[in-house]
């Protein structure tokens, strides 16, 4: 029996198929990725458009609202777990003296919770300490799209009305500075909010740490650090930044 190889024409009729399959495959990856930055996006907009429905319909910011309990009933661990806490309706989104992402910004998802604005069920237990992890939907809420990417607000500037959203993985005993995205992901979402550059505009890039909790990523992905996000890293060193988000 002769065996007869494949001849130059089939061979190049293969590899210009296995080419097609490995760009068909590539395409249809960066098409998933492009999707879920999108969503994203869209959770950043439907956190939006909830602050500004409440400010709407209660006119005060979320978290800063002091008639809540008037809505709502008063907090009790026990008796009214579903409850709410006030805030003191001074115009701005107060923070704890020593953790600025406490008090009035972890009082933004519980207004926005028990006024059916957004889904979840946050603990109050921790609003008003100064110690404590803030972990996924339970203080803080979670993406739908990226795992263990956080939700929270940030205190800073808040006699200019301007508390941040942000983003980030949990870290311990902490506000969840931890990585939760590359520095591409980060490009693109600025890209399609604002600017794409990485320390100016409405979407900034924010200093984090590493996944083993320790290392500082400040100097990869930061508002002080480079105009440009660096394309050329893989890795996930960067959050997120979000300014005006809530604003009376």
């Amino acid at each position: 029996m002769s065996r007869q190889g494949f001849s130059l024409a089939e061979l190049a009729t293969v590899i210009v198929i296995i080419g097609f399959i490995a760009a068909a495959i590539s395409g249809s990856r960066n098409l998933v990725e492009q999707a879920k930055l999108t969503k994203l996006i869209s959770e950043v907009e439907v956190l939006r458009s909830a602050n500004q429905n409440f400010i709407t319909t209660y006119n005060y910011l979320p978290g800063d609202f002091p008639k809540a309990t008037d809505f709502w009933g008063s907090y009790h661990a026990t008796n009214n777990p579903n409850g709410a806490l006030n805030g003191n309706g001074n115009g701005i989104v107060d923070n704890s003296d020593s953790n600025s992402f406490r008090a009035d910004p972890l009082r933004i998802w519980h207004h926005l919770e028990l006024a059916g604005l957004i889904s979840g069920n946050y603990d109050r237990d921790i609003i008003d300490t100064n110690a404590g992890t803030l972990i996924s939907d339970t203080h803080i809420p979670r993406s739908k799209v990226f795992f263990n990417l956080n939700f929270y607000y940030y205190g800073s500037d808040v006699s200019a009305r301007k508390p941040w959203l942000l983003t980030g993985k949990e870290r311990a005993n902490d506000r969840p500075l931890n990585a939760s995205l590359t520095p591409k992901q980060a490009y693109n979402i600025d890209r399609k909010m604002d600017d794409a550059i990485q320390n100016a505009g409405y979407v900034v890039g924010y200093e984090s740490y590493g996944e083993d909790d320790t290392e500082s990523l400040e100097n990869y992905c930061d508002t002080v650090a480079a105009e440009k996000y660096d394309l050329a890293s893989e890795k996930v060193v960067c959050n997120l930044k979000f300014l005006d988000i809530l604003v009376k």
